[in-house]
């Protein structure tokens, strides 16, 4: 909730306010609406960011920037790479991984990082 005071002061600073819809709520309630639509996603929450992707790549346009956020360890990157891929192939798009980025240490095992991500349908 304070994010979107945060959201919706900024939109009216910036004069955008008329121009942007403001949706509240777990995005995977709106992938429907939002279908085929977006040229950028920041899946921003950082634990199990999995369960986010089909809902994102739902909406996802032809070619879309997935900015991925997740926690782990530096040795699990390989797996959490071929779930992205596979969860890709199931909603029928290709992945090109763009980056991927260390934001910083979440605890002495664990770090944040985004990766960065391209995805096209076809």
């Amino acid at each position: 909730k304070i994010a979107v005071g945060y959201l919706r002061k900024n939109c009216a600073m910036n004069k955008v306010s008329g121009r942007v819809e403001i949706l509240q709520g777990d995005c995977r309630d709106f992938s429907h609406i939002l279908e085929s639509k977006a040229d950028r996603i920041i899946i921003g929450w950082i634990f199990e960011t999995e369960k986010f992707l089909p809902a994102a790549l739902q909406m996802a346009g032809k070619k879309c920037v997935i900015h991925f956020h997740r926690i782990l360890h530096p040795s699990e990157m390989p797996a959490l790479k071929k779930r992205i891929l596979q969860i890709a192939k199931r909603q029928k798009c290709k992945i090109r991984f763009l980056g991927i980025r260390e934001v910083k240490t979440y605890s002495p095992r664990q770090r944040h990082f985004v990766l960065d991500l391209e995805a096209t349908k076809s």
